[in-house]
Parts: structure tokens; C-alpha cells; sequence
């Protein structure tokens, strides 16, 4: 279990940071992501606009919420502190990572039709439900197999 953890982190961080130095402050981050049971809202934001090169690596975590929140994927009274869904995570990947999706999501562009957009194409398996709660390491583990994916693309 060890062994894994320290292959996601060093993955997840490779493929996230490859164009850019890998700054303390993203590594503290993608630690502290690791180890939560049910993902925090601002963290999970913070990984995915980075990853999608929304806003630098050197940005805070209430930048990120900023950003995400300016273009209208977040509502702004979102509290970094929260929990985040499955169906939160899936929208913001798909687009912080401008994943186009399928007819359904390309209609009703909602947590629901991202989830299922990203089990069909395979970016995570398992249980696909929008409301469940996710943990840390599986946004990381998400966010890092939808940016193999798109760089696949």
C-alpha cells in the first residue's frame, strides 16, 4: 500500500509539473491531498487548474478558487474547506483540461454527464455515482490519467 502511494504521488507529480519546475509548495499539496479520506474542495481545485495550466504552480489555493470561480465552474460561495464530489471533480477536469465529451455532455455540460463521460472513456473505474464523496488520492490518481489521456489524444 506504502509502495503505492509513493508511485501515485511520484506520477501525479511528473506528469502534472512536467513542463515546469515542481515548486515545495505544489509537492505540500499534493501531500496533503494524499492523505485526506474525502477530498478538500480548495486542494482539489488548486491540482486541477494547475494540471490544466489555469493558473501557475506558484498560485495560492484561494487563486485557483478564484480563477475556477471567474469562469463560472465553481459557484463563488464555494469554501475552500469543503468536500469535494466525484461529479465536482469530473466537471472541473473535463474542463480545465478542455475534454470535449460526448453528445449528452456537450448538452447538459453537469457533474453527472462528466462522470459518466470520464468512465467511458476509461479515465477511472469504479463506483460512478456525481454525489459520492472522493478521496484525495483518487483526484490526484483522476487528474493524472486524464492528462495521460489527453496527451494520448
Amino acid at each position: 500500500m506504502q509502495k503505492n502511494k509513493v508511485f501515485i504521488v511520484l506520477t501525479a507529480a511528473l506528469i502534472i509539473f512536467a513542463a515546469a519546475g515542481l515548486s515545495a509548495q505544489s509537492m505540500e499539496i499534493i501531500d496533503d491531498l494524499l492523505g485526506q479520506e474525502s477530498a478538500n474542495f480548495g486542494e482539489s481545485v488548486y491540482m486541477i487548474t494547475v494540471g490544466g495550466g489555469i493558473v501557475d504552480e506558484s498560485a495560492s489555493i484561494s487563486e485557483a478558487m478564484e480563477a475556477a470561480s471567474e469562469k463560472k465552474w465553481i459557484r463563488s460561495k464555494t469554501s475552500a474547506d469543503d468536500t469535494i464530489t466525484l461529479g465536482e471533480v469530473s466537471l472541473l477536469t473535463m474542463k480545465a483540461l478542455k475534454i470535449r465529451g460526448g453528445l449528452m455532455y456537450k448538452l447538459f455540460p453537469t457533474p453527472r454527464y462528466a462522470v459518466r463521460e470520464l468512465a467511458y472513456l476509461e479515465i477511472f473505474r469504479g463506483e460512478a455515482h456525481p454525489n459520492n464523496e472522493i478521496s484525495g488520492e483518487d483526484v490526484v490518481k483522476l487528474l493524472s490519467q486524464a492528462i495521460s489521456w489527453k496527451e494520448d489524444k
